[in-house]
């Protein structure tokens, strides 16, 4: 087996109130750069303006400006979810980017307080309500991620249909926070999170005996814009 380790940065952001959306785009590019990032992770409702949602329009530029400004273009960065809507429905969306551009969107489907939120920014379209089960790939990695409410579901979904288990799973969130209990995980695997409700980070590992422990903090960025860094030590299938 061989060993890749990957920084990550997951954003501490209050998105439990209304959060300044001009220098979102370039803050996380910041992060990502400047910190030399292969992950990045950020909060449930992040892009979410204070009297409407965002037109399906708004919500690719978001997704496109953040993959022209990352440098390292083969990082994964999931900023955490934009609200947005279309002709006939709204969405709570976690975009997936890398590579310059979008490999793949999850969309929540649980009300988690998105019907309240919506109705707030006066949108009358109904809540996007299908069952958004997939899995990514990643740099040959089994990629999952799911948003708040809907936490649960998808480790179901591999459990039922007897689907390998997860590389990575990420839980964007706002209210809802990771446990060291059962995740979608292989041995080995990582589990990352990022709260908008106490703004707070959290990386498990899957253990050998099913156990998943906490890892550990490694940098605090607090002071400078309220990062978490982690490392994490992945294991790659040696290619023949």
């Amino acid at each position: 087996m061989l060993e890749e380790k990957l920084n990550v940065g997951i954003l501490l952001k209050d998105t439990s109130s209304e959060v300044v959306q001009n220098s979102l785009v370039k803050d996380i590019a910041h992060y990502v750069n400047d910190y030399k990032l292969d992950v990045f992770l950020g909060p449930e409702w992040i892009f979410m303006p204070p009297k409407r949602v965002y037109t399906a329009s708004e919500k690719n530029k978001i997704i496109q400006k953040l993959s022209q400004k990352i440098n390292n273009k083969n990082a994964l960065i999931i900023p955490g979810s934009i609200m947005w809507e279309d002709e006939k429905l709204f969405y709570n969306t976690s975009p997936l980017i890398s590579k310059g551009g979008l490999i793949g969107e999850y969309h929540k489907h649980q009300d988690g307080g998105d019907v309240l939120h919506a109705s707030f920014r006066n949108c009358r379209k109904k809540m996007y309500s299908r069952i958004s089960h997939k899995v990514f790939k990643w740099k040959g990695y089994r990629v999952g991620v799911e948003i708040c409410a809907d936490q649960g579901e998808l480790g179901g979904f591999l459990e039922d249909t007897d689907k390998p288990l997860l590389d990575l799973y990420f839980l964007v969130s706002c209210g809802a926070y990771l446990s060291t209990g059962w995740a979608p995980l292989k041995n080995g695997g990582y589990g990352l999170n990022s709260d908008g409700d106490d703004y707070c980070s959290r990386v498990i590992q899957r253990k050998e005996d099913a156990y998943n422990r906490l890892v550990k903090v490694n940098k605090s960025k607090q002071k400078e814009g309220c990062l978490d860094l982690y490392d994490i030590v992945m294991q790659k299938n040696k290619r023949k």
